[in-house]
Order: structure tokens, then C-alpha cells, then sequence
């Protein structure tokens, strides 16, 4: 483990891939949560109608 963080901190190139992919990630469920709470899904509006009783 510590000669894998020692890799990583050595490669830019491989930081830069590990940066894109978080932010890749971070964006594609940012836009998972926007679009569920905008278009108001079906089965989280049941969950909460199961909630509220």
C-alpha cells in the first residue's frame, strides 16, 4: 500500500487520471441527483408518500 501511494505520488500523469475520474464521477452523480429531484421520480416520491403516513 505504501509503495502504491509512493507511485502515486511520483506520477502526475496518474494523479491528473485519478483527479478526472473523481471529477467525472462527482459531475455524473450531481447530475443523477439534480435530474431525479427535477423530474421527480416515481419511487422516491412513494418512498416519501410512505414516509408522510
Amino acid at each position: 500500500m505504501i509503495t502504491i501511494l509512493n507511485q502515486v505520488q511520483n506520477d502526475n500523469r496518474l494523479v491528473a487520471a485519478f483527479t478526472f475520474s473523481f471529477l467525472l464521477v462527482g459531475i455524473s452523480v450531481a447530475a443523477h441527483s439534480t435530474a431525479n429531484s427535477a423530474l421527480g421520480r416515481p419511487h422516491l416520491n412513494r418512498k416519501f408518500h410512505l414516509h408522510a403516513h
